[in-house]
């Protein structure tokens, strides 16, 4: 049950336009901390555009070029 309602938390804050940041990630979360989350997420909720568009940004600052790329690829596949 605190998992779904992790999901559901952090899915309303990702939901809301993010601002770009290369030290933050989702929530204003540091990236070591948002990037397993996200991770999570994008099992937990599939189908959450934000959460793909989210984690190609970290993976993109990340350098995690094929990641990112996987990822704003599926975003897009999600549809609004």
């Amino acid at each position: 049950m605190l998992r779904h309602g992790l999901a559901a938390t952090l899915s309303l804050v990702l939901a809301a336009p993010l601002v770009a940041q290369t030290s933050t990630g989702a929530g204003g979360l540091p990236l070591p901390s948002a990037l397993p989350l996200l991770e999570q997420l994008s099992v937990d909720t599939p189908d959450n555009r934000s959460v793909w568009r989210e984690l190609g940004r970290i993976y993109a600052i990340k350098d995690m070029v094929n990641k990112s790329e996987e990822a704003y690829a599926r975003a897009e596949a999600v549809g609004d």
